[in-house]
């Protein structure tokens, strides 16, 4: 008797391992799709959508109040969210204060969603900007993109991908409004290949690729292409290795290829362009920077600074690292003036 695929899989416990393997390729099939094809939400402004206090631990962990996010433990990748209006601050409930592609409260991978921010009013609030969030599971290959169009009286925090216990993993943050950035976070995992874009229309605030509090710091980036940033660090954790900063315009106070509490090793700063500096401030220019502070023995090693381009230095400079690869230009001094 001929079986179509379709008797196949409804008599699969009767026609034996041929049927009941098809079947497992089509439903595994279905599946893989469905947990790709994501959710798609454009916000602008109507107060629908917005989830207020969602969760029953007092708002930990994420998503927080007042927040978007797709289906919470279930919409996990694939995920498009879009802010895209001028923020109402007659009716603050109608302006959200969380924004998530993705978020697993439990073990759930967070992979490949993205969060574009459009706001067009100056406004008074904090905002969070996470690409992608989960509390045990890995976050990776995330992107959030503060747009040029964004102006704001408040601050943004971004981060593209988070993680409590999992890693995070190339995730992308391009940053184009006032606040501090990080291309990953975990806090007991390792944060590897994380990426932060700087843009013209950055000011104050951190840039960090890839941060994690007791793991390893792996291979983060940051482009300093634009903005006003009080301190950039390729990578920050337990150990922190082969992170590297590009400063290609803008200002920075204080650049850094990676920072540690332990060893930091083969961190990289490339000086393209730009200045570096805060008026009546020390700024530190290091390669790798291991903290010693608590009377630790953590060495820093083989870590590079590249003086490549034309520098402005708004104040006296601080240096470690090996300088290396001096090609074109050198150091421009130019104090700030009190």
């Amino acid at each position: 008797m001929k079986i179509t695929n379709f008797q196949c899989a409804m008599r699969a416990n009767e026609t034996g391992p041929f049927c009941r393997l098809l079947l497992s390729v089509i439903l595994s099939t279905f599946y893989i799709n469905a947990a790709f094809a994501g959710e798609t939400i454009l916000y602008t402004g109507d107060g629908v959508g917005i989830q207020i206090d969602p969760t029953t631990r007092g708002g930990y962990p994420p998503p927080y109040s007042n927040a978007i996010f797709p289906t919470l433990n279930t919409s996990l990748s694939g995920n498009k969210v879009t802010i895209d209006y001028n923020f109402d601050t007659d009716e603050p409930l109608k302006d959200v204060l969380n924004i998530y592609g993705g978020v697993s409260t439990g073990s759930g991978a967070v992979n490949d969603n993205t969060v574009l921010i459009r706001i067009n009013t100056p406004v008074t609030h904090d905002y969070e900007i996470v690409g992608g969030y989960s509390e045990y599971g890995d976050v990776s290959r995330n992107v959030v993109t503060v747009s040029p169009d964004s102006i704001t009286r408040g601050l943004f925090s971004g981060n593209g991908g988070y993680s409590v216990y999992g890693n995070v993993e190339e995730n992308i943050v391009n940053a184009n409004a006032p606040g501090s950035y990080f291309g990953g976070v975990s806090e007991y995992g390792n944060a590897v290949r994380n990426t932060v874009n700087i843009g013209i229309g950055v000011d104050n605030g951190y840039a960090v690729g890839g941060s994690t509090y007791s793991g390893a710091a792996i291979g983060n980036i940051v482009n300093l292409n634009g903005g006003n940033v009080d301190e950039a660090s390729g990578g920050y954790g337990y150990a922190a290795n082969e992170n590297i900063v590009n400063l290609n315009g803008g200002t920075v106070g204080s650049l850094y290829g990676g920072r540690s509490t332990n060893d930091a090793t083969y961190n990289v700063v490339n000086l393209n362009g730009g200045s570096v500096g805060r008026p009546g401030m020390v700024a530190h220019i290091s390669g790798g920077a291991p903290d010693n502070s608590g009377g630790g023995a953590a060495k820093a090693i083989g870590n590079i600074v590249n003086l490549n381009g034309i520098i402005s230095l708004l104040n006296d400079v601080t240096l470690q690292g090996v300088i290396a690869f001096i090609r074109q230009h050198a150091l421009i001094y130019s104090p700030a003036i009190p």
